[in-house]
């Protein structure tokens, strides 16, 4: 007979003591879950660029991106935007680099900047975006200023996060390339065409969402798709510990899920005394989605699963997790390492010393 499956005791000779669930983007979004359905299935739980509200992630937020990003069925910041992608880089960071006292190609604090598209080198009347790469249409900075604010409604009111400032490195993965390849551009109408598939929804598609009415229909009718109970009661109860964390520079799963989950959380179950017990959020500067290192100027190689097994195992809650040079990166790297501190403190950025 074929031999049984190898078990944890029968490789290590041992059971396992402990179980762990690890997820980014969507795994994230299962790894909230995970603490809110199932609170004692896993003593430790990380949930990294988490999902948290796919409902308008994929509907309000995907609809925002393809209905602002359109000019005659054609994308106004398209493939040919690409070229003029440097010179928006260059002018985010002068306008927000230096907010938390250090100018070191790390925005970290993108909630504290201001950035006006309007301030952008403008392109003369009559100037094509084909004609120049040192400047920018009155379209290109309208979509700029639409993507970083996010999706409202038809009275101004909030929807949903926009992208974050400093995550416009990311775009040409994301938004930037032919619509046909364009991951996020996929996304955005593939919710609409592949999840919204009720008969309740005939040919409902990112083109005709309806920003007034769309957002609670699709909370009401598939909200069992969102990680957003901020009930953790249970999972604390069960002896559960929870880190997340989130690139402040992720475009497609934008940062403020995360935090304002996180506040939620903390309005639910009594403050930040009581939730830091057992649950800590991280913010990591510069860092993109999920696999996406930042630039240049950022360490990439940290370890939340350090974390978290010291957290479980020893009791030893995290008070930073400092992310350093990946081999990759080398020592040429401006920066040392950056401690990250659980949010609202601000990411220590410590400088090279040479």
């Amino acid at each position: 007979m074929p031999p049984g499956p190898r078990t944890t005791g029968s490789f290590y000779g041992r059971e396992a003591r402990f179980r762990y669930f690890v997820g980014c983007s969507n795994g994230g979004r299962m790894a909230l879950i995970a603490a809110q359905r199932y609170p004692t299935l896993f003593h430790g739980i990380i949930s990294g660029c988490p999902a948290i509200d796919l409902t308008n992630s994929g509907g309000a937020f995907g609809a925002w991106k393809l209905k602002t990003n359109q000019d005659a069925q054609q994308p106004v910041l398209g493939p040919a935007f690409n070229r003029k992608l440097p010179l928006l880089i260059e002018a985010v960071k002068a306008q927000c680099d230096g907010l938390d006292g250090a100018v070191d190609g790390l925005i970290a604090r993108p909630e504290a900047c201001r950035f006006d598209p309007d301030r952008l080198p403008k392109c003369a009347l009559g100037v094509t975006p084909a004609d120049s790469d040192r400047c920018f249409t009155a379209d290109e900075r309208r979509v700029i200023g639409l993507w970083h604010q996010g999706p409202v409604d038809s009275k101004g009111r909030r929807l949903f996060g926009g992208m974050p400032i400093g995550g416009e490195q990311y775009w040409r993965i994301w938004y930037l390339q032919d619509p046909s390849k364009a991951v996020g551009t996929q996304l955005a109408d593939g919710f609409t065409r592949q999840i919204v598939f009720d008969p309740r929804y005939p040919e409902f598609s990112a083109s005709n969402f309806d920003f007034d009415r769309d957002p609670a229909r699709l909370r009401q009718d598939f909200g069992m798709l969102n990680a957003d109970n901020p009930d953790l009661s249970a999972f604390r109860a069960a002896g559960g510990k929870l880190i997340m964390w989130h690139g402040m520079a992720d475009p497609l799963v934008v940062p403020t899920q995360s935090t304002d989950y996180y506040r939620q959380v903390l309005k639910e179950m009594g403050g930040p005394r009581r939730v830091q017990q057992f649950f800590r959020l991280f913010l990591a500067p510069g860092l993109g989605h999920c696999w996406e290192a930042p630039s240049a100027s950022a360490p990439e190689d940290f370890d939340p699963m350090r974390a978290i097994a010291d957290w479980v195992e020893r009791g030893q809650a995290p008070q930073q997790i400092v992310a350093r040079p990946s081999l990759r990166q080398g020592a040429a790297l401006p920066v040392s390492e950056v401690r990250y501190r659980p949010y609202p403190l601000p990411p220590q950025v410590v400088a090279v010393r040479r």
